[in-house]
């Protein structure tokens, strides 16, 4: 993964302060207190979640089965509380965003391609 991959996808956790980075470089990642918290991420994903299935009823056929594909992914690996594959779910759906149409309003406020 190069490293602005890692920023694009790191940016979420790192907004809700649930991570920072650690050590004298960047690339290196703990947990915050917030972080810790057996709900941690849990909200934002969620959220995220609910918008990408949402923004699919009104996307592109194509668009609409990537979506509520991601979504499904995002929920599993936050439940299985498994951050490796929760950071590339978020990383395929920044790929979405910017390919996307129109239709990803509610999903690009709560994570704009890019972030």
């Amino acid at each position: 993964m190069e490293p602005a991959d890692v920023i694009r996808v790191m940016a979420e956790p790192l907004k809700h302060k649930l991570i920072r980075v650690a050590g004298l470089r960047f690339g290196g990642h703990c947990a915050t207190r917030n972080g810790n918290r057996p709900d941690a991420a849990d909200i934002p994903h969620q959220r995220l979640t609910a918008a990408l299935r949402a923004d699919a009823d009104s996307a592109r056929p194509e668009e609409a089965v990537r979506a509520r594909e991601y979504a499904d992914d995002l929920a599993s690996a936050v439940d299985a509380q498994d951050a490796d594959r929760t950071a590339r779910v978020l990383g395929r759906i920044n790929t979405l965003l910017a390919t996307a149409t129109a239709a990803f309003t509610l999903t690009r406020e709560l994570l704009p391609p890019g972030s």
